[in-house]
């Protein structure tokens, strides 16, 4: 049974996360940004600027590109 079926409209976050593996998302350590942070004073990655593709409200198209159909 998918998980999608098997946890429908459950409020509990390991469902949930369930419910996107099985959709296909794939987590990654920029969606944790307190880890990040973490990471950040310890030293392990230089001050990450959330350019795209991990900026949440950036364009998928930049102003400078054209687009010929």
């Amino acid at each position: 049974m998918k998980a999608i079926h098997k946890y429908k409209g459950s409020r509990n976050r390991e469902h949930q996360r369930r419910i996107a593996q099985s959709l296909g998302y794939r987590p990654s350590i920029w969606d944790n940004p307190k880890l990040v942070a973490l990471l950040q004073r310890a030293g392990i990655i230089e001050n990450v600027e959330f350019d795209a593709p991990y900026a949440p409200n950036a364009p998928l198209i930049a102003d400078t590109e054209t687009i010929t159909l």
